[in-house]
């Protein structure tokens, strides 16, 4: 095992660069990041993201003070979703100081750790001295490296949004105090630390019923009407380029588990008309447009956009997005809710538009952890967050 010597500039980091670039499994653990640390190494790491059969564990900590800048988070949050990148809090009892990248190829490894942080200064211009390793990964096994890196795994949570939003509360609160608010003896991180263990928990009790759930004949009977289903609701829309809907589409058609579209848009919603049709129509061209994203569409069709029909809210819409594309879009509604929070996935800030994009990344790790197929298994989690949420809400209003 031969250790070579390098300093912050730009050998290091092309270091780095390259083998970002070619790993096929990439650990990221530091102690201490910033915004500008983050936007160094932010496009590379997009684009190992965006390879097929790529996946990054990208671990932080906070127990330095004044480390790991919300900005600096939220920026790596972004990349979060739960499969190729996953973005994950060290919520262990000891304090973490590690600033390391293991790079795993086929059957060697390429180990840098040293003294420099995920900072522009760590990276490029302070006073560090670091350690490259190559060597087999049998070997890194061998010394216990992997298992250092499984054992901080298990003691790291997936971070929220929400928590994000609270952690950024707290640290302008108390960045100017003298006191250190990011040692775990404060008791406001201690109550933060406390709720993302809990929530931790709770998300992984989800895993575990929607990993049942696929054991059940409701799950295999969905699956198999799923895309007869499908195909039906796109012949009654019509196709995502150019949706003519007629109210005559849609009668006597035995829709099951997609029954509620033509209850809400084509009977009660909208009037059969021609006019509201025609302005049904536009609506759709627009939402389910896949050139454009789903943030602009979505802003388009929703409340205060130009093509917005009364009645046609976030919840029918996502509906639509899903019978479509039920590999990408999830159905976002009361009983969807509930059931997210059941599981320590607690109410979601921002419009509309931004609940349903946090809503489309808590999916894509839902799907990849339960391992539910890429085809259609938002439909499928979907069936079961709506019986979940349905016996929630009749709870509630039995109250």
């Amino acid at each position: 095992m031969k250790c070579s010597i390098l300093f912050p500039g730009k050998k290091f980091y092309s270091i780095i660069k390259d083998n970002l670039k070619k790993a096929t499994e990439i650990y990221i653990l530091m102690a201490l990041i910033n915004k500008k640390g983050i936007d160094v190494i932010y496009e590379d790491l997009k684009k190992v993201k965006e390879k097929k059969g790529r996946k990054i564990y990208f671990i932080f900590g906070i127990n330095i003070h004044n480390a790991s800048l919300p900005d600096a988070i939220q920026k790596l949050f972004e990349l979060h979703d739960g499969n190729n990148f996953n973005l994950l809090l060290y919520n262990g009892d000891k304090f973490f100081h590690p600033k390391m990248f293991l790079f795993k190829y086929k059957n060697t490894g390429t180990l840098i750790l040293g003294s420099s942080n995920l900072t522009q200064e760590g990276l490029t211009s302070n006073v560090e001295v670091n350690c490259i390793i190559n060597d087999k990964l049998q070997k890194f096994s061998n010394d216990g490296l992997l298992r250092f890196i499984d054992e901080i795994k298990e003691d790291s949570d997936v971070i929220t949004k929400r928590w994000i939003d609270d952690y950024r509360e707290n640290y302008e609160k108390d960045k100017n105090l003298e006191s250190n608010f990011f040692n775990k003896k404060s008791r406001a991180i201690k109550k933060m630390m406390k709720k993302l263990t809990i929530d931790s928990k709770k998300r992984e009790n989800l895993i575990k019923a929607l990993k049942a759930f696929k054991g059940t004949e409701d799950y295999k009977e969905r699956k198999q009407e799923l895309p007869d289903k499908i195909d039906e609701c796109k012949e009654a829309i019509g196709k995502a380029n150019n949706p003519k809907v007629k109210v005559e589409n849609w009668k006597n058609k035995e829709l099951g588990m997609f029954s509620g579209i033509d209850e809400r848009i084509f009977y009660k919603t909208i009037p059969q008309t021609k006019a509201k049709q025609n302005k049904l129509n536009k609506l759709l061209k627009i939402l389910l447009n896949e050139k454009e994203s789903i943030e602009k569409r979505l802003y388009k069709v929703l409340n205060g956009g130009k093509y917005h029909m009364e009645g046609a809210g976030i919840s029918l819409l996502s509906d639509i997005l899903l019978k479509y594309y039920p590999e990408k879009y999830p159905l976002f509604n009361k009983p969807v809710i509930e059931t997210l929070k059941k599981y320590g996935i607690h109410s979601f800030s921002g419009d509309d538009v931004k609940k349903y994009l946090d809503l489309m990344d808590i999916y894509a790790e839902l799907r990849e952890k339960a391992k539910y197929p890429k085809k259609a298994g938002y439909a499928l989690i979907d069936r079961f967050m709506w019986e979940e949420g349905r016996k929630i809400l009749s709870e509630k209003s039995k109250k």
